[in-house]
């Protein structure tokens, strides 16, 4: 349809090519592709985000989303439901020189402590940011998307759209991935399929 306008209506944009779908899996990609090129937080946000990065010079990052999670998909935070969980499977990703930023919806930051133990880690609040809860989203996204490696909360769409940042500019993106689901063989996309919901074929 011919339209002046696409509307996003939430989630940062996070999956938007499962709710605009042109016609055939190249149509597809030509508009994923021209959404990811034209559409940005405005300049400002990446200049808030570059502070850490500054400061911190090359660290990590993590996106560990809690809060809701833990009930509406309890089958995917068992194995980090708890601290020392948390530690376990971190430092089988990340290595242990390289401090971590921890973006989180976590309000007890001693849940953390053991993984403080052994790395050094860094929160928003280190950080002496004044913004409302969006904008703090936002900054918090480029925070991550700036970090040498990423690894998020699978199914949320706010790690998505850190992925398709980091994506976008060829750095690292686990996609397939997250510290909550660490699958034993690639899991990818089908980009045949007309509406092309995550599907896991068995790689050959």
């Amino acid at each position: 349809k011919e339209s002046k306008f696409l509307h996003f209506e939430e989630n940062l944009f996070g999956s938007f090519w499962y709710l605009i779908y042109p016609g055939d899996k190249d149509k597809r990609n030509e508009l994923k592709n021209k959404i990811n090129k034209c559409l940005r937080y405005k300049q400002r946000f990446y200049e808030l985000g570059g502070r850490v990065k500054k400061i911190l010079g090359s660290y990590n990052s993590l996106h560990l989303r809690r809060g809701d999670f833990l009930y509406a998909r309890p089958d995917l935070m068992q194995d980090i439901n708890s601290s020392p969980k948390i530690l376990e499977k971190i430092s089988s990703l990340l290595p242990t020189h390289l401090p971590i930023y921890i973006s989180t919806d976590e309000t007890d930051i001693s849940f953390f402590d053991s993984i403080r133990s052994k790395y050094r880690i860094h929160f928003y609040d280190y950080f002496g940011f004044d913004l409302t809860p969006l904008e703090r989203a936002v900054v918090e996204q480029i925070i991550c998307y700036n970090s040498d490696q990423f690894y998020g909360t699978w199914l949320s769409t706010y790690t998505k759209r850190i992925n398709v940042m980091r994506g976008i500019d060829n750095k690292p993106a686990y996609d397939w991935m997250a510290f909550n689901h660490y699958p034993n063989q690639l899991e990818i996309e089908s980009s045949n399929m007309p509406i092309p919901w995550n599907i896991f074929p068995n790689k050959s």
